[in-house]
């Protein structure tokens, strides 16, 4: 997402098209403490892989003072110091087999079920992927949509009208020098502001690799309500992307309906980064409430997945680690799960809704209250 804090403020792809908007009610988490016999699938889980994602988490929360709160964004979660000791652990395996990861979560971590504040322990999960653009570092032919760098002035000028959606679209940077590289569809490069980062393939050979930088301060709206307006459905992200873009007069008013811009900076490697500031893993990085949840939690999924031939009706039961978060992605039981680069991860990711629950995992060190109110 974030994404740096990224996703903070955007909603991610699937949320899109799905019609999950922000809400104004508050979020509010239950947690019910169990144990590792009480979390559905526990024992199948190849932990291994997500024992990697959370050591990638580690290299984040090692850098914290011992005392401070793990996260800025809630008070769950206690201190780094908690969460220092588990990952001085982890550092002391290089490649562990999946009963040492395994017993390494069971050891450190107790696991919560999550119950929302009706005490019903399902929610929503969706899917969302590190999108894939056509472009040049050049304007020129059909590479005309430019992709931004925020503006030096943006703490004074966030929030206004002179840099909202609309407003950039029609050259309120243009001119600027902010310019990091020009893509040849609009519609693509809106998704890519959804997700909070993106890779571009340069015509002039190469990749390069955007991250999350800044927003222009207006919160994520999304473009669901406009698509109603004009009866408009779509079976995936795919078929929106292809309609708006198809259709650019048409397009570029449904998107701009969106006040909310992303600025974007180059960053290093073909990874995406979530809102932690860690690359992501396939299937085992998770965008969550980051008003609810600290980054590097491990969480448990256990969902049913719907029964299409790509997902063949399969259950779906892991254990991920919170590295990214989404403006669309609020509530105790709401997730995100990353599913990586190129078509195939676009086509699951794009059709991935589900219902599931949550079991959080937190350091046995740490007081978890029976609810939380995010802020």
């Amino acid at each position: 997402m974030k994404n740096s804090l990224v996703l903070i403020i955007l909603c991610l792809l699937s949320a899109l098209f799905t019609g999950c908007g922000t809400t104004t009610k508050p979020r509010i988490a239950k947690f019910k403490p169990v144990t590792f016999a009480h979390v559905d699938g526990w024992e199948e889980d190849s932990h291994a892989g997500a024992f990697d994602s959370f050591k990638r988490s580690c290299s984040k929360i090692m850098r914290l003072d011992l005392e401070s709160n793990v996260s800025r964004a809630t008070a769950l979660g206690g201190n780094a110091i908690d969460w220092q000791v588990p990952c001085m652990d982890a550092y002391n395996y290089e490649k562990p087999t999946d009963k040492e990861a395994k017993l390494f979560f069971e050891k450190w971590f107790t696991p919560y079920q999550v119950l929302d504040d009706s005490h019903n322990p399902e929610g929503m999960l969706t899917g969302y992927f590190q999108i894939e653009l056509e472009g040049s570092k050049k304007k020129h032919g059909k590479y005309k949509y430019p992709i931004y760098r925020k503006p030096s002035d943006l703490e004074y000028v966030k929030g206004s009208s002179a840099i909202e959606h609309a407003s950039i679209n029609d050259g309120a940077l243009a001119g600027k020098g902010l310019e990091v590289a020009y893509v040849d569809n609009r519609a693509r490069l809106y998704f890519m502001q959804i997700q909070g980062s993106g890779v571009v393939k340069l015509k002039e050979g190469g990749y390069l690799n955007l991250g999350f930088e800044a927003s222009n301060g207006y919160r994520f709206k999304g473009i669901h309500q406009a698509l109603r307006q004009r009866d408009l459905k779509f079976e995936d992200a795919k078929s929106m992307m292809d309609y708006l873009h198809r259709n650019p007069r048409d397009g570029k008013e449904i998107m701009e309906e969106d006040p909310s811009y992303v600025f974007f900076q180059p960053v290093q490697g073909h990874h995406a980064l979530g809102g932690q500031g860690v690359p992501l893993i396939p299937e085992r990085s998770l965008a969550v409430d980051y008003g609810l949840y600290p980054y590097g939690m491990p969480v448990w999924v256990a969902t049913s997945l719907p029964e299409k031939s790509i997902f063949k009706g399969r259950n779906y039961k892991r254990l991920f680690i919170a590295q990214d978060t989404g403006g669309a992605i609020r509530g105790a039981i709401r997730g995100d799960v990353f599913f990586g680069r190129g078509d195939k991860a676009e086509k699951v990711a794009s059709h991935f809704k589900a219902k599931g629950r949550f079991f959080a995992f937190f350091p046995k060190t740490v007081k978890v209250p029976e609810s939380y109110t995010a802020k």
